[in-house]
């Protein structure tokens, strides 16, 4: 359901001061080339290029989940615990913008939504603001806060529900996808019980 051409940006907790030191912004490439079969742990991945004490790598892999894999083989990690040591990489020096390039390729199904709750876990927890480049029309136009609509120019940008009205938005990919938000849109005018039922006034 994505144009061709297009792509969208995802900001949460905006609230960032994003500054010339390049510590302050964290990154995560769509694709990185490495040679497989070299006899590289987790752990000397997390050394490649930066010098990070072991306390903050084991932080960092601590929170995206994959502390077990300290020691363990690249070449052995399944796609989406690669991923995850790619964050943790990213993270491990606390950035206040951490910046994700379409960062569920190559993962499964389950493992998406995952990653994307992990993605969640980390800017609360961080307290930091994430960007994100996705194509992934359902999770950027009903789990973000603010997007911005990209076609060779800025198209459109705001909330979701008013990106999703934006004609320049249906344009690109048609009135079916426009009204995805009003499946998901959930008003809060009422209180649900613990079970998750509607309660009754």
């Amino acid at each position: 359901m994505s144009s061709e051409n297009s792509t969208l940006v995802k900001l949460n907790n905006a609230g960032f001061s994003v500054e010339k030191y390049t510590n302050k912004v964290g990154y995560v490439p769509q694709k990185i080339s490495i040679d497989w079969t070299l006899p590289l742990r987790v752990y000397d991945f997390m050394l490649l290029t930066e010098n990070i004490k072991e306390e903050a790598i084991d932080e960092a892999l601590t929170l995206t989940g994959v502390i077990h894999l300290k020691n363990k083989n690249l070449g052995n990690l399944s796609g989406g615990e690669f991923q995850r040591v790619l964050i943790a990489r990213a993270i491990s020096k606390k950035p206040e913008l951490l910046v994700l390039d379409e960062p569920v390729q190559g993962v499964d199904y389950t493992g998406e939504i995952a990653l994307y709750e992990l993605i969640k876990r980390i800017s609360d927890t961080l307290n930091c603001g994430i960007l994100l480049i996705s194509h992934d029309l359902h999770t950027v136009m009903t789990a973000t806060d603010h997007v911005v609509c990209l076609n060779g120019h800025v198209c459109c940008s705001g909330s979701p529900m008013d990106v999703a009205k934006n004609n320049e938005y249906k344009t690109l990919f048609g009135e079916q996808a426009s009204q995805i938000l009003s499946v998901y849109e959930h008003k809060h005018d009422h209180v649900h019980s613990d079970k998750g039922e509607i309660k009754k006034n």
